[in-house]
């Protein structure tokens, strides 16, 4: 089967990406032929390009501003639908020439980032009556710029679109309670996943240099987050946990950039991070989704940063699952973890043993239990060993085989 893979972007470090790569091979490995089409690549990723679909694109941001902003001059529905109509020819000309049998795609069809592609992916989906899959972390509602916006109207008709050839996934329990209260939809729940084959793992030629390369000590405490710089997710903690370790001389590594949902908050870890005097490597730059090299210098992939690490922070408020959880898993890593919603709900059920913390608070009992693990190796070997297994049981590509393949079918 020949399966169009859409998105705003793709070769990202966030979540939604990091998964699409993961998905993307799990249905290679099940025969598939996968095809991408995105607005702009990068990390490696293949594809064709149709630029509209990137919400960064200039008409689409002028789109998104009055979205947002109720005060803004705001477009009469047509100048949506005319863009509509430009991306749905460009969709038809892809999926016909590349004669596709199954759409899969990520938030596309549920949050409003890029609405004319949304209804140009509905439309074209019914025209040559192609199903669609359409995995959704998280949607418009749950995002509090969208409460107030003059184009309620669009969001309820076509984010999710009630059609019968659309088949959703949610990555978490809430969500798809949610959905079913909300639209009266019933949607499967497909955690995040990794790919347990991944053979980058260990410290090699390679990633030997990560350190040196972005100006870390060797005997530095590495504390990796690997999260975009938003506000619900909360780096600020992971600053906070490095000065309560800084006996250990540590670094705090942040891979994402600052994101769509910042106002400031970029700002606020910075100016913490110099007021408290903790070394602080903003490295989004220097890492992508897959190694490469650019007239001699190295580009990480994201993962490098993980076998680098000595600890991982995850100490976010608000999270759609937590691709982060299930890396740090499969690295070997150990993990200190704010037992957000989601995570209590979905992920804590399995049995991982982590550092948890209560509303991201950094006790004297959470560095007793983070230094239990630095100072001991013995234990902290059983203690990753034991949520490896975990991890490889429940959240691996090859675990969920059966359950990808079912999602494909209709």
């Amino acid at each position: 089967m020949n399966i169009a893979y859409f998105h705003y972007r793709f070769g990202d470090t966030d979540g939604v990406s990091l998964t699409d790569d993961h998905l993307s091979k799990a249905f290679q490995l099940l025969g598939h032929k996968v095809f991408f089409c995105a607005g702009y690549f990068k990390g490696g990723v293949k594809g064709e390009t149709i630029p509209l679909l990137d919400f960064y694109h200039p008409k689409i941001k002028e789109i998104n501003k009055h979205l947002f902003d109720r005060n803004a001059n705001t477009p009469e529905d047509k100048e949506i639908f005319q863009l509509a109509d430009l991306i749905q020819k460009n969709l038809k000309d892809f999926l016909l020439k590349n004669k596709i049998d199954l759409i899969m795609t990520s938030n596309v069809l549920s949050i409003g980032l890029n609405l004319p592609f949304a209804i140009a992916l509905t439309r074209i989906s019914q025209e040559l009556k192609l199903n669609i899959v359409a995995r959704c972390n998280e949607f418009w509602w749950q995002r509090e710029y969208f409460s107030d916006t003059k184009f309620a109207h669009l969001l309820y008709e076509y984010l999710p679109p009630r059609t019968g050839n659309i088949k959703f996934v949610t990555i978490n329990s809430h969500t798809q309670r949610r959905l079913k209260e909300k639209f009266g939809i019933k949607a499967q729940v497909l955690h995040d996943l990794f790919d347990y084959s991944y053979k980058n793992n260990k410290s090699d030629n390679f990633n030997s240099t990560f350190r040196s390369d972005f100006n870390i000590s060797k005997d530095s405490l590495l504390i990796l987050q690997s999260s975009r710089i938003v506000r619900r997710k909360r780096v600020d903690r992971g600053i906070i946990l490095a000065d309560k370790l800084i006996k250990y001389n540590p670094t705090v590594v942040i891979t994402g950039f600052d994101g769509d949902e910042t106002e400031r908050y970029f700002t606020e870890v910075t100016s913490l991070a110099n007021v408290l005097g903790i070394d602080t490597k903003f490295i989004a730059n220097g890492v992508t989704l897959h190694r490469s090299e650019n007239n001699g210098k190295k580009i990480y992939s994201y993962y490098d940063a993980y076998v680098n690490c000595d600890l991982v922070a995850y100490l976010a408020d608000l999270e759609g699952f937590g691709n982060q959880v299930i890396e740090t898993v499969f690295f070997k890593k150990p993990l200190v973890v704010n037992c957000y919603k989601v995570y209590e709900e979905d992920i804590k059920k399995y049995g991982f043993d982590f550092v948890e913390t209560d509303g991201g608070q950094i006790t004297p009992d959470v560095i007793f239990q983070i230094e239990e693990l630095l100072n001991n190796k013995k234990k902290l070997k059983k203690v990753v060993d034991y949520n490896y297994q975990i991890g490889k049981e429940h959240f691996s590509i090859k675990a969920n085989l059966n359950i990808l393949k079912n999602l494909l079918e209709f």
